[in-house]
């Protein structure tokens, strides 16, 4: 399929299971509860769409652009992803995790280098052992967002709301914040402010 625009596209549950997408654009269509079961997309971008609730099992997602989209309670643990970019979407309550095959219990590192999140509301998200360097998260919603060892090298967190954010046993190095995200951050691990009476 090569230079498709799907617009207006109600997607029932298994219609796109197993199916290889190549450069469409999606536009305002609504993928919300469907099973993308073995599906694969490569270089499409997705405008205005919803994806929350989806199935995502054995799942390729490939240097594809997901603008003003909902993309929430996901699980993304079974999902092969790169070079994506999310670009003010709701991306609520998901799961970013690399599990072991063969064993649920067990993540694996999950690279996520090539990604970036800007202008996107992620609250209650939660990154297990994601590999984040360089990834922009430029004025964000972060809010109770766990990062769980994550790397964190040279992250931009400039503009991003932290409140309640934690990063546990993570490796930080370099990471932009601006003034309001240091106070988040020291304030999650208990620092106060000290001489503002």
């Amino acid at each position: 399929m090569n230079q498709v625009k799907i617009k207006n596209k109600i997607f029932e549950t298994k219609d796109l299971e197993g199916i290889n997408f190549d450069e469409v654009e999606f536009e305002r269509c609504v993928f919300a509860g469907s099973n993308l079961r073995f599906a694969s997309f490569s270089k499409c971008k997705f405008r205005v769409c919803d994806l929350s609730n989806t199935t995502l099992e054995i799942v390729s997602i490939d240097e594809c652009v997901f603008e003003e989209s909902k993309i929430n309670n996901l699980d993304w643990s079974d999902v092969a992803i790169s070079s994506c970019s999310f670009v003010n979407s709701l991306v609520n309550n998901c799961i970013f995790a690399k599990l072991k095959p063969g064993d649920k219990h067990k993540k694996m590192k999950m690279d996520m280098r090539k990604c970036k999140f800007v202008d996107c509301d992620l609250t209650g998200g939660v990154f297990i052992n994601a590999d984040l360097t360089k990834v922009s998260f430029k004025n964000s919603v972060l809010e109770k967002v766990i990062f769980e060892r994550c790397k964190l090298e040279k992250t931009n967190l400039v503009g991003a709301k932290l409140d309640q954010t934690r990063f546990d046993n993570c490796d930080i190095g370099n990471a932009k914040l601006d003034l309001d995200g240091m106070i988040a951050y020291g304030q999650a691990n208990g620092f106060v402010l000290d001489g503002i009476d």
